[in-house]
């Protein structure tokens, strides 16, 4: 009987191990339990894993297979846990505030196929390092990397042909920035605070730069005007401390208020001779020479 219950207690034991020796050799995962989906929307992430792989479909109550195509809004916003994410190939879509305060993001993958990206969407990343968003993409809402402090390269997509307002403002430590050819327009205060930027050219395909676009950029050192700019917008270069040369600037017709304020190193630039240059435009600025 002894002999009995101890080979019962023995195979029991070994059950145990085996089972247990299985799960942590092969894990069974069903990604989608860690999500909640509605006609192809990633509405919310309710797991807990640091490194999240988003699923390319789902099984809807219907049970179909349904391809994930949008990450809705606020979907990741405040999971500050999380430090990675794949996204899959069905993605089309970044809603606005998808990963908003995402403090430990630290790398994120962008998918070819990719075609926008929200409001906010990555705004206070504070950990996100580089990005490198895709051809596929054509539209960068406003705020979308706004106080990433610390990113430091982006490679923007060459399917965009704007950058929105405020867009990597407060990217303290953003160093480099490619800038696609095809670029038309940078909205207002896109870089404004991008403390570690020194060098910035500005293809000639871009016909506007927003008001404030390079406040407080005061490492920037260096700009490469487009030949299409007629305007400096008020605020553009303000206390840009370092500033000591701006480049392709002949056809210039108009500069802003406060445009070069507190650009204590810039002492010669040159504009059309019929350019409108507002009062202040130079305040606290030693520039010797304006033609």
């Amino acid at each position: 009987m002894k002999l009995r219950r101890l080979m019962l207690f023995i195979s029991i034991c070994f059950i145990g191990l085996t089972l247990c020796g299985c799960s942590n050799n092969k894990q069974e995962y069903n990604p989608q339990s860690d999500f909640e989906f509605n006609n192809g929307v990633l509405v919310k992430y309710i797991g807990n894993s640091n490194s999240v792989i988003i699923p390319s479909t789902y099984i809807d109550s219907f049970n179909k297979v349904v391809d994930v195509k949008v990450i809705g809004d606020s979907a990741f916003k405040e999971k500050f846990f999380i430090e990675t994410v794949k996204l899959p190939n069905s993605i089309e879509s970044i809603e606005d505030n998808a990963f908003n305060y995402c403090f430990n993001l630290v790398d994120i993958k962008f998918n070819d196929g990719l075609k926008s990206i929200g409001v906010s969407s990555f705004e206070r990343c504070i950990s996100l390092e580089k990005i490198s968003i895709p051809d596929s993409v054509s539209e960068i809402k406003e705020h979308a990397f706004d106080s990433c402090i610390s990113l430091k390269k982006v490679k923007l997509s060459k399917g965009i042909d704007a950058i929105s307002a405020y867009t990597f403002s407060k990217c303290l430590s953003l160093k480099k920035i490619t800038i696609p050819d095809n670029l038309i327009h940078i909205g207002e205060y896109a870089f404004q605070d991008c403390q570690s930027l020194k060098r910035i050219k500005i293809p000639n395909t871009v016909k506007d730069v927003g008001e404030g676009c390079f406040r407080n950029c005061v490492k920037l050192k260096k700009v490469v005007m487009s030949k299409k700019v007629e305007a400096i917008n008020n605020y553009t270069f303000e206390s840009c401390f370092a500033l000591k040369k701006v480049k392709n600037t002949k056809q210039i017709e108009l500069v802003g208020h406060y445009a070069f304020k507190n650009c204590l190193k810039l002492r010669y630039i040159e504009f059309s001779y019929s350019a409108d240059v507002a009062d202040k435009a130079f305040a606290n600025c030693p520039v010797a020479d304006i033609y």
